[in-house]
């Protein structure tokens, strides 16, 4: 096993708990619909990954995988550090802290399943 379930774990709650709050802002600000006019493919992906890993994130992970102490930090996660970034200023801190935490909250799901 490369990484322990119970890290991976903290790394899915704390990705999702980053991404949520920044793409609700990306969304709500017009940034989405702006860059999917210039990277339609990308975006489309970005998306489709998004719910797809945010929704598995909520209704199978949260009660297959996950312990309430990693449930809790989700929470802190996303009220601590989550909003804060949602709020930056800098529309590229709140895009790659986006990327960042969809990328990573897929890639730590599928080293969930598979270990």
């Amino acid at each position: 096993m490369l990484f322990p379930i119970d890290v991976l774990g903290y790394v899915l709650a704390a990705s999702v708990g980053v991404a949520g709050p920044t793409g609700a802002r990306l969304n709500n600000t017009g940034e989405v619909r702006a860059a999917a006019r210039s990277m339609p493919l990308l975006v489309t992906v970005l998306t489709i990954l998004y719910g797809v890993s945010g929704f598995s994130a909520v209704f199978y992970f949260s009660w297959a995988h996950l312990n309430w102490i990693q449930i809790v930090s989700f929470f802190v996660v996303w009220f601590l550090l989550g909003d804060r970034l949602a709020k930056a200023g800098n529309g590229s801190v709140v895009w790659t802290a986006f990327i960042l935490s969809v990328l990573l909250a897929g890639l730590s799901q599928i080293l969930i399943v598979v270990g």
